[in-house]
């Protein structure tokens, strides 16, 4: 508790609430930015299904592989990282294609609230 508080209740509940207002606009400009990348992510994602089928597709059409084997295919490539879950990792695939390991993300700093000094 400051002098502020003890004298002046009114404005230092005013310069909390400005406070907390700050920090809930600056979570909320996170979030957006947050859900912004999310939508893009499922946007780049459905467009890369949308390249895969295409070129399955074309394979398939021009009896290039049959749609059984390229399952066999996928199910044996899926166990390459131990387990058979019909995924794989991207370090794998880097692996698969001779390219050095993805360098890991930097964590992002957190948003941290200023307070203005009064005069």
């Amino acid at each position: 508790m400051d002098l502020l508080d003890l004298f002046f209740p009114d404005q230092a509940q005013a310069a909390h609430l400005r406070e907390i207002a700050a920090h809930t606009k600056a979570l909320s400009v996170n979030e957006i930015r947050g859900r912004k990348r999310d939508e893009a992510a499922a946007e780049d994602l459905a467009f890369l299904a949308l390249v895969l089928l295409g070129l399955i597709e074309s394979l398939v059409a021009k009896n290039l592989v049959t749609r059984e084997e390229l399952t066999a295919q996928l199910r044996g490539l899926g166990a390459l990282d131990a387990t058979q879950d019909s995924r794989a990792r991207l370090q794998v695939l880097r692996h698969a294609l001779g390219l050095p390991p993805a360098a890991e993300p930097r964590p992002r700093k957190p948003v941290r609230i200023v307070r203005a000094k009064r005069k």
